[in-house]
């Protein structure tokens, strides 16, 4: 990759990538032991991964140009898919962890 990256958007894409990892993390403990105290600790986080998303967006400008032709406006559109898809995980995991908490004997699911 030859684009110079902000150190900031660089930071916030690695700060996302933790962050979407400590989630399906947290997911993966309240599989093997469900406490409401783990579930919290999941459902609490909802706003942190679509903050970093939004401020990798912001700092993309080029990303909204259209001319697919542009390397720049392409390389910040991969940029704002990644951090879109990232962000999207951490809902998923948020969604998979409210599914689980509906079960009423979450032991269910290892069978």
């Amino acid at each position: 990759m030859d684009q110079a990256w902000p150190e900031s958007t660089r930071d916030n894409l690695r700060f996302l990538c933790s962050e979407v990892d400590s989630q399906y993390g947290w997911l993966q403990a309240f599989v093997s032991a469900p406490t409401a105290a783990m579930a919290r600790k999941l459902l609490e986080r909802q706003g942190y991964a679509e903050n970093l998303c939004q401020r990798i967006e912001q700092a993309c400008p080029e990303a909204r140009n259209h001319k697919r032709s542009h390397a720049r406006a392409r390389f910040q559109q991969s940029l704002v898919e990644v951090a879109s898809g990232l962000a999207r995980l951490s809902e998923l995991a948020r969604s998979c962890l409210e599914q689980l908490i509906r079960v009423d004997d979450v032991q269910l699911v290892d069978d």
